[in-house]
């Protein structure tokens, strides 16, 4: 009787497509009206693709909310912050969404000091400013508490909101096309909040050219609202986001982000036990076929590759099984 000592099985593989199941919804909002953003991933650079990089001037980077080193950028409370070239974002009476990250270390045991995140416009006329910023307790005397606030230049419209230091918090300011005070809205972790308006909130917002945009310090004219604590992530919007794109983007912006990658894995039948095999791997049936990974025994007649193929980057791939001698 005669027995094979070699024998050959040639599979191909056709990658055609993996489909995932996901829940959620569009995340186009997140580039529609981006006209700035500041991600901080080891500098100040605008990755929105309009180039309103910023400079830091004694800020620092420092940890993120998920560890990451140089991440962030931390501010002393006293003398710094981040400064654009020419870069207003939005001007005229266009809608605006400021959205960003803050770890606020200012507070109790001292009173709250008025914090800016960011700022642009002008600072004399009523509306020609765009300043989102923390206020000094607003009214809602709780230790250890801030909020929020808009100034637009002279009033500003207030978030009846609990703020607390040493955590970060996710913040977004909406005005809507042609809105003044009266039509701001909140946002805390992705929630909205109540607004009180001080004084008058009857003016509309007409932005100006006058301050560029700074991260961390308010306008040029009362320059002491230095932020004291981290930020990170500063998104600027020339649209009003809606509350279910905040709340859909404090939920991306939260968490570690889990990507679905394509793989594939070998499986054999009717091999011999005892015999030794060895995989072989080409990007095309007729090519030349080179060894992968080292020769296995098979204990029976069937069984799984423990090795996996990333299959982003290539159409085909063919796989052959080849017995040893």
């Amino acid at each position: 009787m005669k027995f094979k000592t070699k024998t050959t099985w040639i599979a191909s593989l056709f990658v055609v497509g993996v489909f995932t199941a996901t829940t959620g919804q569009a995340q186009s909002f997140l580039t529609n009206g981006l006209v700035a953003y500041y991600p901080f991933n080891g500098n100040a650079n605008d990755a929105s693709g309009n180039g309103s990089n910023a400079t830091a001037i004694n800020a620092v980077l420092t940890t993120d909310r998920f560890g990451y080193t140089n991440a962030a950028y931390l501010f002393n409370g006293a003398n710094s912050w981040l400064q654009t070239t020419n870069c207003w974002p939005v001007v005229g009476t266009n809608a605006v969404t400021v959205s960003c990250w803050i770890y606020y270390q200012g507070g109790s045991p001292q009173p709250y000091a008025e914090s800016t995140m960011v700022n642009w416009g002008g600072n004399v006329v009523f509306g020609n400013r765009f300043e989102f910023r923390l206020a000094d307790n607003s009214g809602l005397n709780i230790p250890g508490v801030s909020s929020m606030c808009l100034d637009g230049g002279g009033n500003a419209s207030v978030a009846l909101a609990s703020i607390y230091d040493n955590q970060w918090t996710h913040l977004v300011v909406v005005k809507p096309l042609g809105g003044g005070l009266n039509s701001v809205e909140f946002f805390v972790n992705g929630i909205q909040v109540p607004t009180v308006q001080q004084s008058d909130n009857s003016y509309l917002f007409n932005l100006v050219t006058n301050d560029s945009l700074t991260i961390g310090r308010g306008d040029s004219a009362t320059p002491g609202r230095v932020f004291d604590g981290s930020i990170d992530d500063v998104r600027i919007f020339n649209v009003a986001l809606s509350s279910n794109e905040v709340a859909q983007l404090y939920q991306d912006e939260s968490a570690q982000i889990v990507n679905l990658n394509k793989a594939v894995w070998l499986s054999f039948s009717n091999l011999r036990s005892g015999t030794n095999y060895q995989v072989q791997v080409s990007t095309a049936l007729t090519g030349s076929f080179t060894n992968y990974g080292s020769p296995f025994t098979a204990t029976n007649s069937t069984m799984n590759y423990p090795a996996y193929w990333n299959v982003g980057d290539w159409s085909q791939l063919f796989f052959r099984l080849q017995a040893l001698p």
